[in-house]
């Protein structure tokens, strides 16, 4: 089952406590979902369509409990893409009426594409057209792969009442045109858990959490292996230009005049190629600190370049 799929069954289980908030989530369903067929002489018919059986259930029963407004649910299999179309059907036309202008959808006899004010003018329905938009048009990548949440609209007015929506929670969201519709998106993890939260996806978000801390613990081990293969290559680039260093002096009779400091230091580099720093400071005796170690390595570096030159 898909990451979407996984959200939207948890969100389809959660009834609109109140009568407002179920108008709210049925009015963003009908929008991004709906569709109107004229049968002449003015009358009409809508339909709303989804691929998800809870969704359809869920928004069947808000229309027919909540508004007691009369539908009915057809399934149609999709032998293309192996899924089953549910569609709510309100084909009397008084009902189809009644239920629009319930939604603000039909307003003064005419269609409205926006998004009604009335609709989302509290907390609590403003929630609830987020979740009913996301039931009817929404989708979430899967974790692992990238953050990614989007919502599918037909119409550019209503893309920019849910940006506006989002905006005043503070969740950074774009919208792009994609074919004949409106794609609104949110890219970033954070806005994503702020969203599922706002419309009810808990389990959803513990979901995507967990995989979160699962990457930033995988990034983290990988920055750190990074790191120490690169403090490593530096290490043994470092010893590389030591050894010949101290090969350069010892084939023009040099090494032998070294101080004695100096030798010591240059012997246990010639014996110990892959040795630390601090690992050569233990091998002469631990007389010697890292730093001091380094200091005349460089040191016996500056000599066999003054030999060259």
């Amino acid at each position: 089952m898909s990451f979407s799929a996984t959200a939207k069954d948890e969100l389809a289980r959660k009834a609109p406590e109140k009568d407002c908030c179920a108008v709210a989530e049925l009015a963003a369903f009908a929008h991004v979902t709906g569709h109107m067929e004229l049968k002449g002489l003015g009358n009409f018919e809508f339909y709303m369509n989804t691929e998800h059986a809870p969704t359809a259930r869920c928004m069947l029963s808000l229309i027919k409990t909540r508004l007691q407004v009369g539908a009915r649910l057809i399934t149609k299999e999709n032998r293309l893409k192996k899924k089953h179309i549910y569609t709510i059907m309100v084909e009397d036309y008084a009902d189809a009426k009644r239920l629009l202008t319930t939604l603000k959808i039909l307003d003064e006899g005419r269609m409205r594409f926006d998004i009604h004010r009335e609709l989302i003018k509290k907390e609590c329905c403003r929630t609830s057209f987020l979740r009913g938009a996301f039931l009817g048009s929404g989708s979430i990548s899967d974790p692992e792969k990238g953050y990614h949440l989007e919502f599918v609209a037909s119409k550019q007015e209503f893309a920019n009442g849910l940006l506006n929506i989002l905006s005043s929670y503070e969740i950074k969201a774009k919208s792009i045109t994609r074919k004949d519709s409106v794609v609104v998106y949110v890219k970033e993890s954070d806005s994503i858990i702020k969203l599922l939260t706002l419309i009810g996806a808990h389990s959803t978000i513990l979901a995507l959490e967990n995989i979160r801390i699962s990457k930033d613990m995988m990034n983290n081990i990988n920055r750190a292996a990074n790191c120490e293969a690169a403090n490593y290559s530096k290490t043994v680039d470092a010893s590389i230009k030591q050894v010949q260093a101290i090969m350069r002096l010892k084939a023009a009779g040099e090494l032998e005049n070294l101080n004695p400091t100096l030798f010591a230091v240059a012997e246990a580099r010639l014996n110990n190629h892959q040795a630390t720093l601090s690992e050569l400071a233990e091998i002469i005796g631990g007389k010697v600190g890292k730093s001091g170690i380094n200091h005349r390595l460089r040191k016996i570096c500056e000599l066999a370049d003054k030999l060259d030159e």
